[in-house]
Parts: C-alpha cells; structure tokens; sequence
C-alpha cells in the first residue's frame, strides 16, 4: 500500500507539476502580453504627450498673434482718431474759408459798386493819344533864374 500510495502521490505530483508549468507558461504569455500591451500604452502616452507639447506650442504662437493683433488694432484706432480730427479741424477751415470767401465777394461787389462811380465814358481814339513832350532844340539848355527873380520864388516858400 505504500508503494501505491507513492506511486499515487508522485503521479498527483506530475500532474500538479505540468498544471503548474502550464499555468506558468500561461502565466508567462500574460505578461508578454501585458508587457507589449504597456509599451504600446507607453508609446501612445509618448505620442499623447508630443501632441499635448504641439498643441500648447500652437496656443502660445496663437497668443502671441493675438497680442500683435490688438497692438496693430490699437494703433489703426489710434490713427482712425488722429484721421478724425484732422478732418474736422480741415472741415473748421473749409468753414472759415468758405465765410471768408463769401465775405471777400461780398466786399468785392461792394467795390465795384463804389469804383463804377469813376468810371469815365469811353474817348474817341484820336482823344486817348497822350501828347507828345518834344525836347528844346535851342542851344540854350536849361535857363535859370537870375538872383532876382530866385528871390520872389522864395517868397512862396516863406507863406508855405
């Protein structure tokens, strides 16, 4: 009985042997398994990661863009402005202009009013011609006035 209860005892052993390299071998391909499934999780949170990376890089170019935006934005509405007023204070002095224009016509009507007082009937032709001054032809020259007569010249000057 004992021989049979060894013999029983060492096949129950190979038995539970093979069951037990089985389950190691089982074992042994879940982990392979599981193995090679947590690299491809690895590399998928290394590619997640890369792509995380890209995207905040892309948000920061994007806000950079932004601030550049409203810096530019900021100086259009700046010179919008500075548009604006210098088309108003050019709208003052078309203003100005134009009321000084209508008062020089208005002055000038005026005096053509006043000039036309003056105005001399046309001449005839042979009226318009200015006399014409020929010189002395004496060999005299100038005459001038003896001591005597300078004197009753002066007496005009002594009233004035």
């Amino acid at each position: 009985m004992v021989a049979g209860e060894v013999r029983n005892l060492a096949q129950r052993t190979s038995s539970s042997a093979k069951e037990i390299r089985e389950l190691i071998d089982s074992s042994m391909q879940f982990i392979h398994k599981g193995s090679e499934q947590t690299e491809g999780v690895r590399y998928n949170l290394d590619r997640m990661n890369d792509a995380v990376n890209q995207v905040n890089d892309l948000i920061n170019e994007i806000l950079v863009a932004a601030r550049e935006q409203s810096q530019d934005i900021s100086q259009v509405h700046q010179a919008v402005n500075q548009m604006d007023d210098v088309t108003q204070q050019n709208a003052a002095l078309v203003d100005e202009a134009s009321a000084a224009a209508l008062s020089l016509k208005e002055q000038a009507m005026s005096l053509s009013k006043l000039v036309s007082a003056f105005i001399i009937s046309p001449r005839k032709s042979s009226e318009n011609k200015k006399p014409v001054i020929s010189p002395e032809t004496s060999g005299q020259g100038h005459v001038y006035p003896s001591p005597g007569e300078a004197g009753r010249s002066d007496n005009n000057w002594q009233t004035f």
